[in-house]
């Protein structure tokens, strides 16, 4: 059963946190941008920060996916178009 969480205040702060860890992994082959409920200041909603990585092909993220595997990242196939 899924239940919602309140909005935190420290949603941005943790995306911030979060994204500088992926640019460092990830240099700067990708946009990273906070997305879902977590990314609308007030709303609810299942407290777990969204991060889209946006790529210009699909050889730049078979090379991401290595390096995020590499540095402790796991690999979940669901909702992916690959």
């Amino acid at each position: 059963m899924l239940s919602l969480h309140n909005y935190n205040e420290s949603f941005p702060q943790l995306f911030q946190k979060e994204k500088q860890r992926l640019r460092s992994i990830l240099g700067n082959q990708c946009l990273i941008e906070h997305i879902g409920s977590t990314a609308i200041p007030g709303t609810d909603g299942k407290g777990v920060i969204d991060i889209m990585l946006i790529f210009n092909n699909k050889n730049e993220i078979d090379i991401a996916v290595k390096l995020l595997i590499k540095s402790g990242y796991s690999l979940s196939n669901d909702n992916t178009d690959r």
